[in-house]
């Protein structure tokens, strides 16, 4: 029992991270209940919230739905939790009370601020990136398609990566072909979701990638060369480096005619 709260308290850690939204919140909730009491909209979503919170704190619904989503993502269910409108509506409703409006001003200037410090710009956490391509991929994935596309004569080239990259580079290029889609999805054959595999293993099976890439008749491999495969290189001469973009190195396969 002491493993599961330890696991709820983790989760609720997570969902609110380092920011004030959860004293922002929770003052709201006063906000509902004191300035709201005669209010039914105002009471439903206080006891909404209230149930959803319990709800959430329940050790044998910890236990069940991490069968369904797992233990590291339990923290999701807060999203039962209706975070934002409690905020907006407490917000509305305190600008409300007052009748005179430079108060409603006021207090439109001192919510305004409150949602402001009580978050982060979505830049700084690292969770997005800004990029220079209006397709809006990862400039690596945009450098190594335009790498690949100055490279290759053939209009349609066939491309292997792993899911980091497959999974954007027909977003920035759809005239690139892909022996399979993210994660394996939708592969051409068996040999095309090995390779999605193989592309995934740290450290890498060289050969084994070399084999099925070719069997496959791909004309380029995006190979991820980090963590125990940044030491390793592709021995088959067959496959000439053209490239790098990060840790990725970009190879053509040249075949015999």
């Amino acid at each position: 029992m002491k493993d599961i709260f330890g696991n709820i308290l983790d989760a609720w850690q997570k969902y609110w991270g380092e920011s004030l939204f959860l004293w922002l919140f929770l003052l709201c909730m006063v906000v509902l209940l004191v300035f709201g009491r005669k209010q039914k909209t105002a009471l439903r979503l206080a006891l909404y919230a209230i149930l959803a919170i319990l709800f959430f704190f329940v050790p044998y619904m910890e236990r069940i739905m991490s069968c369904f989503l797992g233990e590291k993502v339990y923290w999701r269910m807060l999203w039962i939790l209706p975070t934002v409108p409690v905020i907006v509506y407490a917000m509305i409703l305190l600008i409300d009370k007052s009748k005179n409006h430079v108060v409603q001003f006021l207090l439109v200037l001192l919510c305004s601020s409150a949602l402001m410090l009580a978050g982060k710009d979505m830049w700084t956490a690292g969770n997005y990136q800004k990029v220079a391509n209006r397709q809006q991929v990862y400039d690596s994935v945009a450098q190594i398609c335009d790498m690949i596309r100055a490279d290759s004569k053939a209009e349609n080239p066939l491309v292997a990566a792993n899911s980091n990259v497959a999974a954007y580079i027909r977003v920035y290029d759809p005239a690139i072909r892909m022996p399979y889609g993210r994660w394996g999805r939708d592969a051409l054959n068996k040999d095309a979701r090995k390779l999605s595999k193989l592309l995934t293993n740290n450290p890498a099976k060289i050969k084994k990638i070399c084999k099925r890439t070719k069997k496959l008749k791909c004309d380029y491999l995006v190979y991820p060369a980090e963590g125990e495969n940044a030491s390793l290189t592709i021995p088959d001469k067959q496959f000439r480096l053209i490239g790098t973009v990060n840790q990725y190195q970009i190879y053509r396969i040249e075949y015999e005619n």
